[in-house]
């Protein structure tokens, strides 16, 4: 499972993500050890408002354990900001609700507003 951390602080770093994920599972003598696979910390940059967000990637072994540290550290603070954690969702270009497939749907598009009035 992949779980998306938005909108972490500038400063996080690599461990500083483990640290936390790890903080927040340790939990009871008889729990399966928690097995990250991978981790990654994202800088998105627009360019028109010259703003920047961070984000994080965490890709865990099991549903099980994604689904527990989405319910433990969702709305919690992480570095002195409050994070949303939630589960990654793929975007399938096929699957996608913006991507217009139909020759038909793309000539529409193409014609001026006035001009859709009158077929």
């Amino acid at each position: 499972m992949i779980i998306l951390f938005r909108n972490v602080p500038e400063q996080t770093k690599h461990h500083h993500l483990a640290e936390h994920i790890e903080s927040a599972l340790k939990v009871g003598w008889f729990r399966k050890k928690i097995v990250i696979e991978d981790l990654k910390v994202i800088h998105l940059h627009d360019g028109h408002s010259n703003t920047a967000e961070f984000h994080g990637l965490v890709t865990v072994q099991s549903e099980a354990a994604g689904r527990r540290i989405i319910k433990r550290l969702n709305k919690k603070v992480f570095l002195g900001r409050p994070i949303i954690v939630r589960e990654y969702h793929r975007r399938l270009w096929h699957n996608d609700p913006r991507v217009k497939h139909n020759a038909q749907d793309i000539g529409m598009s193409c014609r001026r507003g006035t001009d859709r009035k009158y077929p």
